[in-house]
């Protein structure tokens, strides 16, 4: 579509400008190389950046005068590193490249931000923790022991979709598990859908293979699922069901990072429940 073909465009002269801004904000000996006394031009020169990256100096060329070129995540990251890219800065050349973003490949484990950690506790007597990309969950409030004791689990092992299929106390707390993890591993491929090719997302999908069975044998079916469209159901003694809506909510401060809440379905006396069941402190 028009539209399109012109949004691609500005994209394209957008990068092209973004690299000569970064290409010119760096100095020689910030690579290893030696200044000399013929720059004209404050920065690094075209040839010198297609040297670093692995590429021919006509082709970088082509990039930084905004031709359609299609870069690879690989070309990418090299030239995010070439360029001393910093966090912000890398996120915005994959955007412009019209790549999807993996995470760094020396990426820390992502602090959760005190205001973060409030918010889990506004939520109560809602289940909610905070996870990363992939589903490792960092944060949780005290309603979140309704669905499991996260400060009792290995820290390598808080994986929400572990203890989905790993927890038997979980488990018998579904009316429907089987449906259940069907859409819990839809979701997750979805969402992940970009990483099927991450080295460090393939590690975690043999780690949960090895760790369940039944997660061994529902992952090659494909199944994707953008939303999810009914309730969950779980039963607990002494206040029968509760009717849950998931609901996720995307951190801007830390976009690695999402917030999972469950919270009652309008209309049932599930909030109610919630407070009863409340763990005490």
């Amino acid at each position: 579509m028009a539209g399109d073909d012109t949004l691609e465009r500005e994209q394209r002269t957008e990068l092209a400008g973004f690299l000569r801004a970064r290409r010119a904000a760096l100095r020689p000996e910030q690579v290893g190389l030696t200044a000399g006394t013929r720059r004209r031009t404050p920065g690094l020169r075209r040839e010198e950046v297609a040297l670093l990256v692995g590429v021919s100096t006509t082709w970088y060329t082509w990039l930084e005068q905004g031709r359609d070129i299609r870069v690879s995540i690989d070309m990418l990251e090299n030239l995010a590193r070439v360029l001393r890219l910093d966090g912000d800065e890398r996120a915005h050349l994959f955007t412009l490249a019209r790549r999807p973003l993996l995470a760094p490949a020396t990426a820390p484990a992502e602090p959760v931000r005190p205001v973060l950690r409030a918010l889990l506790d506004a939520f109560t007597p809602c289940p909610a923790h905070i996870r990363n990309t992939q589903w490792d969950v960092l944060a949780w409030n005290r309603a979140e022991a309704l669905i499991a004791d996260w400060a009792t689990i290995p820290r390598e092992r808080r994986n929400a979709v572990r203890h989905h299929f790993t927890d038997p106390v979980l488990r018998d707390r579904f009316v429907d598990w089987d449906g259940d993890s069907r859409i819990l591993l839809a979701l997750f491929r979805m969402e992940n859908g970009h990483r099927l090719g991450d080295p460090r997302f393939a590690a975690l999908v043999q780690r949960l293979q090895e760790a369940s069975a039944e997660f061994r044998a529902l992952w090659p079916q494909q199944h994707v699922q953008r939303y999810r469209d009914k309730p969950i159901v779980l039963v607990y003694p002494g206040v029968g069901q509760l009717l849950l809506e998931r609901v996720i909510l995307h951190v801007a401060l830390d976009p690695p990072l999402t917030v999972r809440v469950l919270m009652p379905l309008p209309g049932t006396d599930t909030r109610d429940k919630l407070g009863t069941l409340l763990p005490t402190t």
